[in-house]
């Protein structure tokens, strides 16, 4: 098959290892007539990779609460928002912020064993953050939002 393949595919074809090979005959298979490889991968890259760069979790809470302070909040604000944050830090600071997922954030919250009101505080920075690295271009999805927060506004 990997022969027919690359006597179809002209001379680009001829340069695709039979890996690659196999692995684009899967994702057309996945894809299911629902789209082309190089639709899914535009989607792919657009979707998984930040516009404005990767940056870690750590330096993004870094520059949020830089940009609170710069705009005047309360240290009140700033040291309850560093708290939590800092929580979650301790745990995922090397971490991409694009790559930090809904389960994730669940799973710590869970570990941690927050009483409701606490889980609210928590969701809420880490809301804030998402939302934050979102307008920033460092992410492309805000997982907090995904997560059921049984009635709780953020």
């Amino acid at each position: 098959m990997p022969l027919a393949l690359k006597a179809k595919g002209g001379a680009a074809a001829f340069e695709l290892s039979s890996r690659q090979i196999a692995d684009a005959a899967a994702a057309i298979r996945l894809l299911n007539d629902r789209g082309t490889l190089t639709q899914a991968a535009t989607y792919f890259l657009k979707k998984a990779q930040p516009p404005e760069g990767e940056r870690t979790l750590r330096s993004g809470v870094g520059a949020l609460l830089k940009s609170k302070l710069s705009a005047g909040r309360s240290p009140r604000h700033l040291k309850g928002l560093g708290y939590n944050l800092g929580r979650f830090v301790k745990v995922f600071g090397d971490a991409k912020i694009h790559e930090i997922r809904r389960a994730q954030i669940e799973e710590w919250l869970n570990d941690e064993g927050f009483v409701s009101t606490t889980r609210k505080n928590y969701l809420r920075a880490l809301n804030i953050l998402f939302r934050f690295a979102l307008s920033h271009g460092w992410t492309v999805v805000n997982p907090v939002l995904l997560i059921d927060r049984k009635s709780t506004r953020l």
